[in-house]
């Protein structure tokens, strides 16, 4: 997909302002005609949003810049998790005799070594 917005141009600027009345949609306050303000994504790409017209809106710079410290918070814990569910962190501190293990505890109560998994190739 092309850079749609990354330049956004003065027509959508305007567009958007008069769209939102005028207003920062995250504190709801006046843009007034002196103030700096941007366009800002409603629901960030990062998180699943688009770069379409109905989710882009006006914003304070200061809001704006707000929102995107959050907005990072907000990724990095959603890339944990994804990581998390993926199997792509191993505990820290792992139960003894676990599967991570490199030792196991016999139903007899006697510890031997872990023989490596085998892999086996499905026919």
């Amino acid at each position: 997909m092309a850079q749609l917005f990354s330049t956004k141009s003065r027509k959508l600027r305007a567009e958007l302002f008069i769209k939102h009345n005028g207003q920062c949609h995250i504190c709801q306050g006046k843009i007034l005609g002196d103030e700096c303000w941007e366009i800002e994504h409603i629901i960030p790409i990062s998180l699943g949003g688009e770069d379409s017209g109905d989710n882009l809106a006006p914003a304070h710079q200061s809001c704006h810049r707000g929102k995107t410290k959050e907005d990072i918070g907000r990724l990095s814990k959603a890339k944990r998790q994804r990581a998390f569910h993926l199997g792509g962190r191993v505990s820290r501190t792992p139960l003894p005799f676990g599967k991570q293990s490199k030792l196991k505890r016999k139903l007899d109560g006697t510890i031997i070594q872990r023989e490596p998994r085998k892999r086996t190739d499905a026919p």
